[in-house]
């Protein structure tokens, strides 16, 4: 098995005008959520990136898992959630999108050492 196998980062980035709070998501102009993929060439010239966290190695091509994190639902004030047990209590949010995202793909094994 190769050991330069792709890895799921989770990028943690400050907030310019709260500089004492971190964020992963946002929302748009709207006040809306949205899904957005964007492009680093360089991740280390990112201004504003605080920390990346090491998820794990992916066991499946970067088309699956971008297919699979582009597929998790993106919700809005008022949306109708479905009930899975407690996993969809409150309010929607970036947290409980990354979860829900992580969840997906843990249940299809696209990604090494999520339960460890």
């Amino acid at each position: 098995m190769p050991s330069n196998k792709p890895r799921l980062q989770l990028a943690l980035y400050a907030r310019p005008k709260h500089p004492e709070s971190y964020y992963y998501a946002h929302t748009s102009p709207l006040k809306l959520w949205r899904y957005e993929h964007v492009e680093l060439p360089d991740v280390g010239l990112e201004q504003r990136l605080l920390a990346r966290v090491f998820i794990g190695k992916l066991t499946a091509s970067i088309e699956d898992v971008e297919g699979i994190v582009a597929g998790v639902p993106v919700y809005q004030v008022g949306d109708e959630r479905p009930d899975v047990g407690n996993m969809h209590e409150g309010d929607f949010s970036c947290r409980t999108w990354l979860r829900d995202g992580l969840l997906e793909l843990e249940t299809k094994g696209l990604v090494a050492g999520l339960r460890e």
